[in-house]
């Protein structure tokens, strides 16, 4: 079977509600659904992004979870 995974970071401003990114995952299940792949979920991954270090531990930053939101589809049977 074969899959292809999306990335999924919708863009909203500060007074955008839910709806404008389900509007957005939905045009892009839409976008690849239209091309013959079937819609299989949306996945979270988490990440760790490194800290760093600074100059002479001035700045340092410590190591932080990131999240990235994936979209998976598969090709038809």
């Amino acid at each position: 079977m074969q899959y292809i995974v999306i990335p999924f970071d919708p863009v909203t401003k500060r007074a955008a509600n839910s709806s404008a990114v389900a509007d957005e995952l939905q045009s892009l299940i839409a976008q690849y659904v239209s091309q013959g792949w079937e819609y299989v979920r949306l996945e979270t991954i988490s990440a760790i992004m490194p800290g760093t270090a600074g100059c002479f531990g001035m700045g340092a930053e410590p190591p932080s979870n990131v999240f990235y939101g994936m979209v998976v589809f598969k090709a038809p049977a």
